[in-house]
């Protein structure tokens, strides 16, 4: 199991700057706030385990493809190295390792030797979903930030993931493609998994103390993710994602799909933001009942006859 203990060292981030240099100095404090620090903290853990998503690709994809998902793992590594290095200059308090550590205890299919998808295509399909995300939510986190070394790496992380789209979508074209239906399947089942354990822990261990409640996570974790993403944002993931099905989308129908997606974003926040509220207006009130029948036990009044 990976751990802070045995994890590779932090080291200067020469591997970020091979395009041009990434100017550190840039960096201004007062335009931080804790809902981009929560954002960070969150990706910067799911980023720093990418060694436990390598191993798992090694077991379940043909071995010609090991050196590409190698260095795929190192450069995520990379990713989470770089938001690291931003967070002990905005978060010193942040405590990475007791955080790492804790979320490494979630073991990541651990064992599992066949592609838990359906097949060597469904996987490469749906890894190539999650580095169109990926690329799109660095470009919403981009955007959402007004700190300018945060733009910096955001604006590198995005690219760098939509190499690696391109990278496996290479690989993909190189095995039986799959029917449309079987396509979509892929892509839906691939954009639910959003909110799985996996996310939603490393959220927990990022920004929260005590014991883990998933219900009360997604609803915090989805409204941060949810709320920064814009129209422009969804339709570029939607361009990302038709290239590799081969499916060409008019502008229009891009457009018509993202403002649908935006819509249905807003939606589930609201929903999300009431169904937080009714929780805790019903929780104080049960708690208000509990006191009052604690207090009114063994009265000679109203307690049992």
């Amino acid at each position: 199991m990976m751990t802070a203990a045995n994890r590779p060292p932090v080291v200067a981030l020469t591997e970020l700057d091979h395009v041009s240099p990434i100017d550190w100095a840039s960096f201004r404090p007062e335009r931080v706030d804790e809902d981009l620090l929560y954002m960070v903290r969150t990706t910067c853990l799911l980023e720093s385990r990418s060694a436990m998503y390598g191993e798992y690709l090694l077991r379940v994809l043909p071995a010609r493809f090991g050196s590409e998902v190698a260095t795929w793992a190192e450069e995520e590594l990379h990713h989470g190295r770089a938001l690291r290095r931003w967070l002990a200059l905005s978060d010193p308090t942040f405590d990475f390792d007791a955080a790492f550590n804790r979320y490494c205890e979630l073991p990541y299919h651990e064992g599992e030797s066949t592609p838990r998808r359906g097949g060597v295509a469904h996987e490469l399909l749906s890894r190539c979903v999650v580095e169109a995300l990926a690329s799109g939510y660095y470009f919403a986190l981009g955007d959402r930030s007004t700190e300018p070394l945060l733009k910096q790496i955001c604006a590198r992380l995005m690219a760098d993931e939509r190499r690696h789209l391109e990278m496996f979508g290479a690989m993909l074209s190189s095995t039986p493609r799959l029917g449309r239906r079987q396509q979509l399947g892929v892509v839906v089942g691939r954009v639910r998994e959003l909110n799985d354990d996996q996310i939603l822990f490393a959220a927990h261990c990022a920004n929260h103390l005590g014991r883990f409640h998933g219900r009360s996570v997604q609803q915090t974790h989805l409204h941060h993710v949810y709320s920064m993403h814009r129209k422009h944002h969804l339709a570029y993931i939607c361009d990302l994602v038709s290239v590799v099905l081969g499916w060409p989308v008019p502008p229009s129908a891009r457009q018509s799909l993202a403002a649908a997606g935006v819509a249905a974003l807003r939606v589930r926040t609201a929903l999300g933001c009431v169904k937080a509220a009714f929780r805790d207006v019903f929780g104080r009130y049960r708690i208000t009942l509990t006191e009052w029948g604690e207090s009114t036990t063994g009265c000679g009044s109203c307690g049992p006859v």
